[in-house]
Parts: C-alpha cells; sequence; structure tokens
C-alpha cells in the first residue's frame, strides 16, 4: 500500500499488524501532518454488518478526547476498506517495557493512574475498552517524563446508547458470532463465560495489567488456553508483595480487588480506582531518580570544578560534595551530587553476556569498570576528580572487578581465571581457575570470595594463590541451582550472595559465614532478589524491578529496618546471569549502570554485514542454533524476571515464535539434530546442568542423554549420531566430550589438556572438530582430525572463539577478539587440512569473556549469518553520586 492514497491520506510505511488490520503511517495531504491509519482485515470489512458498527462505534470513540488516550482524527472508506485515522505517536509500547522486566512501584502507580483516568472517561461515554493489555498502552515522551496512551477501541462496546440511535443497535456488542473478543491473559471471567460486560470488565483487565508492571509476570498463566481460562475463573496469582517485596502494601490489596472473581467485589468505577491510584502515589515521597546533572565532557579541566559548578545550584555546600570527590571527606553532610562516566573517546562501555562492571573503590575516589581497547574488552580505572581514564595493563578480557579493601589493588576475571594486579606497577596474577567467574569480593584476611563459573558454588581462596576451598553448594532440596555474587560484610567472617531458585520467586540474598564449609553453612535470608547485593555505610543495596534501593541494615544482626529508600531507576541488569550493576562503597558513594536489561533479537545479515530482517520480537536471548534446513531457528530465552531460561522455537518465514520446555530448570544451549526432527540441551531440572533430548514439534516429555556430577552442554550433533558436548570442572578447565545419541555406551573424552577446550563443532562430513582454546594464554580456534590421532591445526591469529562450519566444509567462520566475524578458507587433503588466512566479513559486538553460547549461525551456502543483534542496549554511561543519603 506504500505510496497509495486512502481519501487524502498519502501511505508512507508499514508500522505494524494485528489480527483486526493493519496499521500505517501516513501523511494528511490537506493538513500536511503525519497520522497512523488503521485499515481493517478484509476478513472484517467483507462483513457488512460488522462494518456498519465499525463505524458507528468509530464514530462513537471519535468523541473522547482526553491526554491519556489516543485521539481519532478521522473515519473513512475506500474501495470497500473501512478505516480509522488517529494522531501518530512515537514511543514504547508497554509490552516492549516489560519485557525488560517490571517497572518500579513508583513508575507503574503513575502509568496506571493516567490510564484508570482515560478508563474512566471512555465509561463516562458509556464505552468498554474490552482489550486492556500491554500491547495497547504506549509510553509516549512528554518532556522529562513519559506518559501512557490508550489505544485501540477497536474491540469497545458500547454501553450506553447514544441519542437517536435504536437501542438494539447501540448495544449490541462488536464481535461476530460464536467469536470471543479481547486477549486471553487479561479477560475477565464474565467475558469468557459470554456474559454481559460493563466498565467493571476493563477493571479486572486493568488488574492483570497492573499485576504485570509490578511483578513482571503475567498474572494469570499456563501451558495451554485452557489452563489460562481456568486460572482466570478459579484461581487467585501470587500477592504483589511475593514477587516485588518493595511494592507498598497498599497495591496488594488494589490489585486483589481489581481482579475480583465477582465483579460486584471490584471498584465499581475507573474514578474511584484512580483516586485509590493517586492516593497511593502520594505516598511515594523521595523521587525515583534526582534529575542527574549534564555528563562531564571529556578533556580539559578536572572534575572537582564541574561539580562545584553544578552544586552551587544546590547550595553553598556544594563545596563539601567537590572536596569529598577529590578524595577528602566532607566536613558536613553535604547534598547529593549526581554525575555521569563516559569511556574514553573512541570507546565503548560493555554490558552484554559476561562482559560487565563497574566497582567503586572502598574510599568512593575511583572507578573501575569494563570497557573497550581498540575494539576489545579490558580494564579501565578513573579518578573521580580528573577526567581522564587509564586501562590496567595486562587485564585484556576483564570482567566483573572488585577492590582490596585497602584499595591498592584490583582482581578480574579474565581468560577462565580470577586474576590481581598491584596498581603500584607489575603484571597481572592468576590466583584460580575460574572458567566463568560470576563475581568476587576482597576480605580483610588477605583472601577472595568468587564463584567460577554457572555451577555456582561459592570458593575462598588465598589472594596470592592457592588451593580453593568450597564455601558453599546449591542446594536441590531448596530449589537452588547456583550461588553466585559473594560479597564479604564488613567487620567480620560473614558474606552475602545470592541463592539463586529455579522457581520464579524463590531467589533471595543469603548470608554465609567463611567459617563454615559447603554443607555446613546455615544460611540466614535477608531479602528476596533476583540481583546481586552490597552492604555498605550501614545499608544493603539492592535491585527490584529495575530500581536500585537500600535500607538500613544493622550491623550485627543483619536485621533490616525501615522502609526501602529508591535510589535510581532503570538500572543496567543482565537477568540471564542474574547480575546487576551497582556499586557502594563505603565512604558514601555509589555507581550503576543506566539503560535498563539490553534485549536482542533475532536478525539476518548477508557477508557485507547488512540487515536484512528481524525474524523475531526483542528479548533476552541468550543462543541460537539455526535448523539445517534454514526454515526455524531454535533459542535460549531467558525470564526478563527471574533470569530462567527456556527454549523457544521460531518459524523464521511466519515469522513467529513458540515455547518448547516448561520445566522448573533452567534450559539452554540448544542443538539440532541433523535431521532437525531433535534438539538437544542442557538443562538444570535434576539438579547440575546435564543433557537432554526433546523432539523438535509437538509435547513429547524430554528424555535424558547423560548423568554426570559435572556440568555440561551439548555443543553440536554428528550425522554419526554423536553428540559433541563440553564438560566444567571447576577444579581445572572445560573440555569436549562425545556421547551417543542413542545413550549406549560411555562417553568419551576428545581432549585432555590442561587448557580449556570449549564451543566445539563437527566438519559436515564429520571428520574435524573445530574448538576454541586458550591453550596459548588466550583463545584461538583449531582444528583437530577426529578420530584424533595427535593432527592440529591452528586457524585464528589474534584470538577467536565461536567456530562454525560452512555446509560444504569449505570454509570455517569464527568470531575475532576484536569482534570481527572472521572467515577461513579451508582445503583438506586426505588426512591433512590447510587452513587459509582468514578475511574479516563484518564486526559484531567483541566477543564476551567466559560466554559459551553461539550467538549467530550461518546458512550452507555461506550467504547468510542469523545473529542475535541488539534491540536495545543500555545507554553507554556509569552514573555516580556522592554525597549524604
Amino acid at each position: 500500500m506504500v505510496g497509495y492514497a486512502l481519501s487524502h491520506y498519502e501511505v508512507l510505511e508499514k508500522l505494524g499488524e494485528g489480527g483486526m488490520g493493519q496499521v500505517w503511517k501516513a501523511r494528511d495531504v490537506r493538513l500536511g501532518r503525519p497520522v497512523a491509519l488503521k485499515v481493517l482485515n478484509s476478513t472484517f470489512s467483507e462483513d457488512p454488518e460488522f462494518r456498519r458498527r465499525f463505524l458507528r462505534e468509530a464514530k462513537a470513540i471519535s468523541v473522547l478526547n482526553h491526554p491519556n488516550i489516543c485521539t481519532l482524527f478521522d473515519i473513512g472508506e475506500e474501495s470497500g476498506l473501512p478505516f480509522l485515522v488517529m494522531e501518530l505517536l512515537e514511543g514504547q509500547s508497554l509490552a516492549a517495557r516489560l519485557q525488560e522486566g517490571p517497572l518500579p512501584a513508583q513508575e507503574a502507580v503513575q502509568y496506571g493512574a493516567q490510564i484508570a483516568d482515560a478508563l474512566e472517561a471512555a465509561h463516562r461515554s458509556g464505552i468498554v475498552h474490552r482489550d486492556l493489555k500491554p500491547g495497547n498502552v504506549l509510553l509516549v515522551r512528554a518532556g522529562a517524563q513519559h506518559t501512557a496512551k490508550l489505544l485501540d477501541f477497536g474491540l469497545a462496546k458500547i454501553v450506553r446508547p447514544e441519542s437517536g440511535t435504536e437501542p438494539a443497535a447501540a448495544s449490541a456488542p462488536l464481535t461476530r458470532a460464536g467469536i470471543v473478543m479481547g486477549t486471553l491473559n487479561y479477560m475477565a471471567p464474565e467475558q469468557i463465560q459470554g456474559k454481559e460486560l460493563d466498565g467493571r470488565t476493563d477493571i479486572f483487565s486493568f488488574g492483570a495489567l497492573l499485576y504485570e508492571m509490578l511483578t513482571g509476570t503475567k498474572a494469570f498463566r499456563g501451558e495451554s488456553q485452557t489452563a489460562v481460562m481456568t486460572a482466570i475463573l478459579s484461581a487467585d496469582p501470587p500477592p504483589v508483595s511475593a514477587l516485588s517485596p518493595v511494592s507498598p502494601p497498599e497495591l496488594d490489596r488494589l490489585v486483589q480487588r481489581c481482579l475480583a472473581k465477582d465483579p460486584g467485589v471490584r471498584f465499581q468505577s475507573a474514578k474511584d480506582l484512580f483516586a485509590e491510584l493517586m492516593f497511593i502515589g502520594r505516598q511515594f515521597s523521595a523521587p525515583v531518580a534526582p534529575p542527574p546533572l549534564p555528563a562531564v565532557r571529556r578533556g580539559g579541566g578536572k572534575l572537582p570544578w564541574a561539580v562545584a559548578a553544578a552544586a552551587l545550584i544546590l547550595g553553598a555546600s556544594g563545596w563539601a560534595a567537590a572536596g569529598y570527590l577529590a578524595g577528602r571527606p566532607p566536613a558536613a553532610p553535604g547534598p547529593k551530587v549526581t554525575f555521569t562516566v563516559n569511556p574514553p573517546a573512541g570507546e565503548t562501555l560493555l554490558f552484554t553476556g559476561l562482559a560487565a562492571g563497574a566497582a567503586l573503590s572502598p574510599d568512593g575516589a575511583r572507578l573501575a569498570y569494563v570497557a573497550t581497547l581498540k575494539g576489545a574488552p579490558t580494564l579501565w580505572i578513573r579518578k573521580l576528580d580528573s577526567l581522564d581514564a587509564a586501562a590496567v595493563e595486562g587485564a585484556e578480557g576483564a570482567s566483573f572487578p572488585f577492590w582490596s579493601p585497602a584499595g591498592t589493588s584490583i582482581a578480574f576475571f579474565a581468560g577462565g581465571k580470577l586474576k590481581r594486579v598491584d596498581l603500584g606497577g607489575g603484571a597481572p596474577v592468576t590466583v584460580a581457575n575460574a572458567p566463568a567467574g560470576r563475581g568476587g569480593s576482597w576480605t580483610p584476611e588477605r583472601t577472595m570470595l568468587f564463584t567460577a563459573d554457572a555451577s555456582g558454588s561459592i570458593f575462598e581462596v588465598p589472594d596470592t594463590g592457592g588451593e580453593p576451598v568450597r564455601l558453599t553448594q546449591p542446594d536441590p532440596a531448596r530449589k537452588e541451582d547456583g550461588h553466585f555474587w559473594p560479597q564479604a560484610i564488613p567487620g567480620g567472617t560473614r558474606f552475602l550472595y545470592l541463592a539463586r531458585s529455579v522457581e520464579r520467586s524463590g531467589s533471595h540474598i543469603e548470608v554465609g559465614d567463611r567459617r563454615a564449609r559447603a554443607g555446613a553453612q546455615r544460611p540466614q535470608r535477608i531479602i528476596r532478589s533476583n540481583y546481586n547485593a552490597a552492604i555498605a555505610g550501614g545499608s544493603l543495596y539492592f535491585v527490584n524491578g529495575g530500581g536500585l534501593y537500600r535500607q538500613s541494615i544493622d550491623p550485627a544482626s543483619l536485621q533490616l529496618a525501615g522502609e526501602p529508600q529508591s535510589v535510581a531507576s532503570g538500572v543496567g541488569t543482565l537477568i540471564h546471569i542474574n547480575y546487576a550493576d551497582f556499586s557502594a562503597a563505603r565512604a558514601g558513594a555509589v555507581a550503576w549502570r543506566q539503560g535498563g536489561q539490553p534485549l536482542s533479537r533475532l536478525t539476518w545479515f548477508d557477508r557485507r554485514g547488512a540487515p536484512q530482517s528481524a525474524p523475531s520480537e526483542p528479548a533476552v536471548h541468550v543462543a541460537l542454533r539455526l535448523s539445517p534446513s534454514a526454515a526455524q531457528a531454535v533459542t535460549a530465552r531467558s525470564d526478563a524476571v527471574t533470569g530462567v531460561s527456556d527454549l523457544w522455537l521460531h518459524d523464521l518465514a511466519a515469522p513467529s515464535a513458540m515455547r518448547v520446555t516448561f520445566d522448573s530448570g533452567r534450559d539452554f544451549a540448544p542443538v539440532w539434530s541433523p535431521g532437525g526432527d531433535q534438539i538437544a540441551f542442557a538443562s538444570t531440572r535434576d539438579g547440575v546442568a546435564n543433557i537432554y533430548i526433546r523432539a523438535a514439534a509437538g509435547t513429547s516429555a524430554s528424555r535424558r542423554l547423560t548423568r554426570s556430577a559435572r556440568a555440561q552442554r551439548p555443543l553440536d550433533w554428528a550425522l554419526d549420531s554423536k553428540v559433541l558436548y563440553e564438560e566444567t570442572d571447576p577444579d581445572s578447565a572445560r573440555d569436549l566430550w562425545i556421547v551417543d545419541a542413542a545413550g549406549t555406551g560411555q562417553p568419551v573424552r576428545v581432549t585432555t589438556s590442561a587448557a580449556s577446550e570449549v564451543q566445539g563443532r563437527f566438519s559436515p562430513d564429520g571428520r574435524w572438530i573445530a574448538y576454541a582454546s586458550d591453550e596459548s594464554g588466550r583463545f584461538e580456534v583449531y582444528v583437530r582430525d577426529h578420530p584424533f590421532t595427535g593432527a592440529q591445526w591452528q586457524v585464528s591469529t589474534a584470538g577467536g572463539k565461536q567456530p562454525v562450519w560452512r555446509g560444504d566444509g569449505r570454509e570455517l567462520y569464527f568470531v575475532a577478539e576484536s569482534g570481527d566475524l572472521m572467515a577461513a578458507p579451508i582445503a583438506a587433503a586426505g588426512a591433512s587440512l590447510r587452513p587459509g588466512t582468514p578475511v574479516r566479513l563484518f564486526t559484531l559486538e567483541p566477543d564476551t569473556p567466559g560466554w559459551n553460547d553461539h550467538r549467530y549461525d550461518v546458512t550452507r551456502d555461506g550467504q547468510r549469518f542469523l545473529l542475535l543483534a541488539p534491540a536495545r542496549a543500555a545507554d553507554g554511561a556509569i552514573a555516580v553520586r556522592v554525597g549524604a543519603f
């Protein structure tokens, strides 16, 4: 339709499509303004009765004039196609926002009040929306704030006749025989039962909407439509406070009343609902985040002058804050001063996979963070009284830094190791093996606490190196599948950590003791959370719903006191590893990554790196594999609230996606069988991650393939039914193994070196195995023969991981350390192999240290690449706040 005109509206581009019609961007040629056109699908437009009612009800809706309702400008019909002309709005749908996780309670209440006010205006005009859901709410920027706009009254029903219309026609709903109108997860019981509807129906849908805004999860869920309907008719969702502990208790009662099965128990009008939300909103005494000062520019000058100038706006005592930043404690508490830290010119702050981390020194005077150096990840340190940052020599590939108590040394994870470097001089020193580190902390007794990999035990090791001692072990009886992000608590032997659960609301911040060992810990639960936490200056800092909070905590009993206080909203999170990027210093400073949860989407690229199409919605995808026919893809996708991952099957032509695993564990690392009819994957459903196999289609149960006490993940599936997989030994490294897909015979170990061998892929003919190894000190791509006779060839020369073969075996692709996607020609002659010089195709994001999943795949002819491309990235800045709280 692009280029065509409907009446005096010139169609410019397609914006979207729903079950009832398509939405197009257009230009009103008479008034010269942009508009949105909604054109009915022919299925509905060819029904005369439906078209008559549609146009009549559209006229009724056009009288709605409210700041939180999308304005309807005009209605028309062209060549038998009815269409609506609406206000063109630019923003993010609430559905897209919820992909990032729940909203902070204050923000949810703000939007909720706006939506309730819009519903009141519609109900007052006798109109019931009937399809209230996140996809029909748009968050539009209005100055420095966002406002909610209610969209799509296409399913609306007039419940009070217009003057001059016949009662029968006026009250008839906009439906067709046998069709229930609405979106199932948000339908009220009376909608499902086909009973009479009124404004209280919208109030039930509003309750389901607000519940999802506050918790990040749907109020009513199920594995089938029947299960969802049963839940709506007979079950109550867990209280909001069970999933969002920082939400005011009044919201529990409000949501429960909205979701009452009996309409007579609900709020009887949207006006009453709006009033209650406004009352709750007034209880948020502190702003979600103070207005940040402008980002400090790079180059020239010293930071105290920039902060002092801004502080003069806040009051003369701002000079105390400037002195604090220079490393001198203020003479008296000053105001809160917030500013942003950006990477050096030409470099990028990293926040993806396992490449992340920002850490304030204990005195709050320096900030360590992970950013690129000429395209590769490294560690930077910046004094906060200076605009200059310095890269730490030898810290290439660093992630998740943490400081020594005195601030004279810093530790980080890189190259599958936990390392430390003394800032007075010297090269980094390896402290322990850590194949995929998940957080560390330095104790006053000169030991380090750390989690080595995804298997999730916490170890203690001397900071000079030695044999690590296991302090904790996840307890399957408590539905735990990992202990991560340890933080030493000042003044003793206790430490915080995240006890991650496979249950949706089961993860907690807990306390362990370094004097106990694994199996003898008596953990003390502090608060429910899906992210890391820290104690500094008498406060517990934690993240909930994307917001950073602080709450007073007793240093002896570790009991919380008072109410949580908001520090910031939109904190950067990586839910797939349950990590929130923030740091609190004992001296009273706090830093956090801005931008929320990064999202990705499946995107086709050609060999030049030009994007072709994006056949998926944005989500927290962590791995992908293309089916042998290239018609489908399977991804591991993390829940935006808990990080629990499941497998999703994508039809790349439709496009559409369908979740295919529903167990309580984490399902990840999917691999197709050669025929494309089965999928092997790793799962923690029975404890430590082992390998399972399920049919690619249908609902048949999964079959367990391996049984090991060590974490495993499948890597490839050969034509001879052999499954190549990786096994992690937390005390040494990662190795490649092979097992028969039928489960017969014993697994065979492929690699036996002291190095880590990862990401193996069979060649198409099964004669070779490509893999990445860090035997040289950094990961490079190698090929060895199979079965192994001792022949091995190095393919990459400047770092490399994620090898993938072309369908004919004559080209091997991999990701260089710089983030470039490379292609190396491969020539086989008998038992020998000749790798050619790798050629750069295009640039991806830098390879993520410790990340094992392939984030791209390629068609058999090597002409198209399916990538997990960024759909929403963090905004590249770290906020720092100093001053009294």
